[in-house]
C-alpha cells in the first residue's frame, strides 16, 4: 500500500530528473531506522523534510522539497528544531532562500554545501588539460592524440554532476587519476556542484582512488564527495 510520504513524493519529485532520484532516495528508501519525515501543508503549499542519519557526518543529513520556493523559509522555521545542529544539501535553486533563513538565525547550527575555493589547497596535482566533450567539460592528461588518463561529466542537474574516471593501463599508479578527478571535483565544487561517481565496491582501486579525494559511499556503488562546506 502506497503511503502519504509515497504520494508526496511523487507530486514533488521528477523520476527522470537524476537530482530528484537522489533526493527521492533518503525520503523513501533510506534506512527506515536512521530517517524521519515531516511533511507541511498550508493551503496550495505542500512540502516535505527528510532528516537522516548518515556516515558521513554527525549532524543529521537535511534534504527537502516543496511546491513552491518562496514558502520554503516557512517550511523550515516550523520543522527545524531549534538548537540543534544540521547538514543541510538544497537544490540550486533553494539556496538563497535557506542562506535568508540560516542568517536569521543561529548560524552556527547549520552547515550548507558550498563552493570552496580553498579545496585541495594543501594537494598540489600533476598538471592536467581542459577539454570539452558533448556539452560538458572534463580534464585529462595526454601527449599528443594519446590520451593517458580522464575525468569527465556525464550528466549534471542542478546541484549534482554525474562524473566518471579512466586511465590507461600503462599509466596506472602515477597518478593521473587523483589529477584529473581531483581537478574536476575541485571545479565543480567552486561551482557549487556535489559530483557523484558510480563504483562498485570490489573494485578496490576505484574505491582507494575515490577515498583518497574525499569521496563517501551514498548508498550501492554509488559515491560522493560533500568537500567544500562552509
Amino acid at each position: 500500500m502506497i503511503g502519504k510520504i509515497e504520494v508526496l513524493a511523487e507530486s514533488l519529485f521528477n523520476r527522470n530528473n537524476p537530482v530528484d532520484a537522489i533526493f527521492r532516495y533518503y525520503f523513501i528508501h533510506h534506512d527506515p531506522m536512521r530517517r524521519t519525515v515531516k511533511t507541511f501543508s498550508d493551503g496550495p503549499v505542500l512540502g516535505m523534510l527528510a532528516e537522516c542519519e548518515t556516515d558521513l557526518d554527525p549532524e543529521p543529513l537535511v534534504l527537502f522539497a516543496i511546491n513552491k520556493v518562496e514558502s520554503l523559509p516557512l517550511l523550515l522555521r516550523r520543522i527545524l528544531a531549534p538548537k540543534k545542529k544540521y547538514f543541510i544539501v538544497s537544490k540550486w535553486e533553494q539556496r538563497t532562500a535557506v542562506l535568508k533563513v540560516v542568517a536569521a538565525v543561529d548560524e552556527s547550527r547549520y552547515r550548507i554545501f558550498a563552493g570552496d575555493r580553498n579545496l585541495f589547497k594543501d594537494r598540489p596535482l600533476p598538471a592536467c588539460t581542459r577539454f570539452e566533450e558533448g556539452g560538458f567539460f572534463g580534464y585529462r592528461i595526454a601527449e599528443g592524440a594519446d590520451i593517458h588518463a580522464s575525468a569527465r561529466i556525464r550528466w549534471m542537474a542542478e546541484s549534482f554532476a554525474g562524473v566518471t574516471a579512466f586511465t590507461e593501463s600503462e599509466h596506472r599508479g602515477k597518478g593521473y587519476s587523483q589529477a584529473c578527478l581531483g581537478t574536476l571535483t575541485k571545479k565543480l565544487h567552486m561551482r557549487g556542484v556535489l559530483p557523484l561517481y558510480p563504483c562498485e565496491a570490489g573494485n578496490e582501486d576505484e574505491v582507494k582512488l575515490l577515498s583518497g579525494l574525499g569521496y563517501h559511499s551514498l548508498e550501492k556503488d554509488l559515491y560522493v564527495c560533500h568537500g567544500g562546506l562552509k
